[in-house]
C-alpha cells in the first residue's frame, strides 16, 4: 500500500490559519454586541479583517527551522536537475526556480 505524497502546512500556514479563525470570531463577537458601524462599513471592516488579519499573522510569524531546511533542500534538488540537464543523458523536465539556478550557475 503506498501513501499519497503530502506535505503538512509550514509554520506560517499554521499562523495565517489561526489567524483567520480569530478573524472569525472578532466578526463573531462584534455581531452578538451589536455593534454597527452602518452597512457599507460592516462589511469593510469585515472584509478588512478577514482578508488581513490572516495575512499580517502569516507575516509576522517565523519560518521554523525545519522550514527553512525543507526549503534549502528543494533548492539543492532542483540545482541537481538543473546540473543534470547539462549532461548529455539527462531526460529531466522539472520547473527550476531562481534560486536553484544561481546554486547551479556557481557549481560551474
Amino acid at each position: 500500500m503506498t501513501f499519497p505524497n503530502f506535505q503538512l502546512p509550514n509554520q506560517k500556514e499554521w499562523g495565517a490559519g489561526i489567524g483567520g479563525i480569530l478573524a472569525f470570531l472578532a466578526i463573531a463577537a462584534l455581531q452578538y454586541f451589536h455593534v454597527s458601524f452602518g452597512a457599507q462599513g460592516d462589511a469593510s471592516i469585515d472584509g478588512a479583517l478577514l482578508v488581513f488579519f490572516p495575512w499580517f499573522v502569516a507575516k509576522l510569524t517565523p519560518a521554523s527551522d525545519q522550514d527553512t531546511l525543507k526549503s534549502v533542500n528543494d533548492t539543492i534538488a532542483q540545482a541537481g536537475t538543473i546540473i543534470g540537464k547539462l549532461t548529455p543523458a539527462s531526460d529531466s523536465t522539472a520547473p527550476v526556480t531562481p534560486a536553484a539556478a544561481s546554486l547551479a550557475a556557481k557549481a560551474n
